[in-house]
């Protein structure tokens, strides 16, 4: 038997280690990103009831008085709107109080010396909110709202690393079989990713996956490999090069074909 031979022939028990291993590195960062995705989810809507809550607390406690407008930055079609805002001036009991900003929303207008109705934190004249209506918390909760859309996005990939896993280990648990495989780069939308086409040795129309991202496999790489699980459409396998010491994971394309 050739040394190619043999390697092939000792190839199940190398894969289907090969390929535990890439699983378990997988179920770990799918559940790390689960627990990010809710941080960040958990983390926006906590930072909009503390920072709304202090606002509403201020609103509400502070002392009210009324301001001048020095300066306004409204919103306009070529503007950042996330830094519409209007500086006011006033008097407190300590004396004058000048270039004291306050968010505005984007449909809000105002003009340079008209009066408005502020409440004002005694203790930090310059923490002000309008007296009356909505706090607009400017930035600061466009970034919480970000952090929550972020994490919405991160918890369903972690949700869909996890499940690919899952799917990945009835495949190993299913014997191996050795397979022609290349790898090219398909485009996806502004993108290229790797996709795998596996073809039984006996040729055949080959069947389409995408290689799990952060998985290493050179592209334009046409080889021997070995396949775990079926490959009917939808269902995933895990494919692996004992050569390189290379494994992926994926789900065999439904509809689209290259």
């Amino acid at each position: 038997m050739s040394d190619r031979a043999e390697l092939f022939a000792a190839a199940p028990f190398d894969a289907r280690e090969l390929g535990r291993r890439f699983v378990t590195r997988r179920r770990r960062i799918g559940l790390a990103l689960i627990l990010g995705g809710l941080a960040l989810f958990v983390g926006g809507f906590v930072g909009f009831g503390v920072s709304g809550g202090r606002a509403d607390a201020l609103q509400k406690n502070g002392v009210h008085t009324t301001a001048t407008v020095t300066d306004t930055a409204l919103y306009t079609p070529f503007s950042n709107r996330l830094t519409e805002h209007i500086d006011v001036a006033f008097t407190t009991p300590s004396g004058p109080v000048q270039g004291v900003r306050i968010p505005i929303g984007e449909d809000d207008r105002f003009d340079v010396g008209q009066k408005v109705e502020i409440s004002y934190d005694p203790a930090n004249p310059h923490r002000a909110v309008f007296a009356h209506g909505d706090v607009d918390l400017g930035s600061i909760g466009f970034v919480y709202l970000l952090a929550i859309v972020a994490g919405v996005g991160v918890l369903i990939h972690g949700v869909r690393t996890r499940r690919l896993a899952r799917g990945a280990d009835r495949a190993l648990a299913g014997p191996p079989r050795t397979m022609l495989v290349e790898s090219r780069l398909v485009p996806q939308g502004r993108l290229r990713r790797t996709a795998l086409l596996l073809t039984d040795e006996g040729g055949g129309e080959p069947s389409p996956l995408w290689a799990t991202a952060g998985s290493y496999w050179p592209h334009s790489r046409q080889g021997e490999a070995t396949v775990f699980g079926t490959r009917e459409r939808g269902s995933v396998v895990v494919v692996v090069d004992p050569q390189i010491g290379n494994a992926t994971a994926g789900r065999i394309w439904k509809n689209r074909r290259i």
